[in-house]
């Protein structure tokens, strides 16, 4: 789950992340995402994860490392990148885009990743053309150029582009799949309120899933999600009307 209560800080994440990956299985084996992924938000609960970004004291890059493809530690893979898109892997608890927080973002970790890998004077360029919520766990498609953030604007605005979903819910769900379909209203200060019929303030929210596993021991369904509409924490609120908490 997301944590509020630490920044994630461009010049402080090497000495972090390399005290945070610990071998998956056996002793000196592969660092897998998830342990990265538990051992970050671990640290972000205890208050570990503290500082400000600060681009005068960015880490310089070893030669050896310009030809990895790692984002800051081989823990972190760049999940895609060419001269117009940089896919990445967001953690839970980190925001994609800075707020009135302050606190860090992966938009100002990535400028700050590509203006050191290529030695970029100035402003390093980098559009955003989606978003997943701070809680959320995956992946993050940034544009490097303005013709590339253009041109998938528009795929994502003609609902071209495909985003599936993963969430683990509490109970059991019954039905291999189904739509859902509910009207969520913002309330100033609260969170999302789920509505079986439209109001004046609430917006439709729609959409399907699949089952794709159940664990009856700790009575939990793995579910495929993908979404007709993008409202705020829809997946999250939708579910948990129906009793089925993420």
């Amino acid at each position: 789950m997301g944590r509020d209560n630490a920044f994630y800080s461009h010049n402080a994440l090497p000495g972090w992340l390399e005290s945070l990956a610990k071998p998956c299985g056996t002793a000196g084996g592969d660092i897998c995402a998830q342990n990265l992924e538990n051992r970050l938000l671990d640290r972000i609960a205890s208050g570990g994860l503290s500082g400000r970004y600060a681009p005068e004291r960015t880490r310089q890059v070893e030669k050896a490392e310009m030809g990895s493809n790692f984002f800051y530690h081989p823990s972190w893979p760049v999940l895609y990148e060419d001269n117009h898109l940089l896919g990445l892997y967001k953690p839970a608890g980190l925001l994609v885009q800075g707020d009135r927080t302050g606190e860090e973002s992966l938009l100002e970790l990535a400028r700050a990743w590509l203006k050191d890998r290529y030695a970029k004077p100035g402003n390093v360029f980098l559009g955003m053309i989606h978003r997943l919520d701070r809680p959320v766990a995956g992946v993050v498609l940034f544009c490097r150029t303005s013709k590339a953030a253009g041109r998938l604007s528009l795929q994502f605005r003609a609902k071209t582009v495909r985003k599936t979903y993963l969430a683990v819910l509490e109970g059991e769900i019954r039905q291999a799949s189904g739509r859902l379909v509910h009207h969520l209203e913002r309330i100033e200060g609260r969170s999302t309120r789920v509505l079986n019929t439209p109001t004046p303030g609430s917006r439709e929210a729609v959409l399907s899933f699949s089952l794709l596993d159940y664990d009856p021991k700790r009575r939990l369904s793995l579910v495929e999600v993908d979404l007709e509409t993008g409202r705020h924490h829809q997946i999250r609120a939708q579910f948990a009307h129906l009793g089925h908490p993420v």
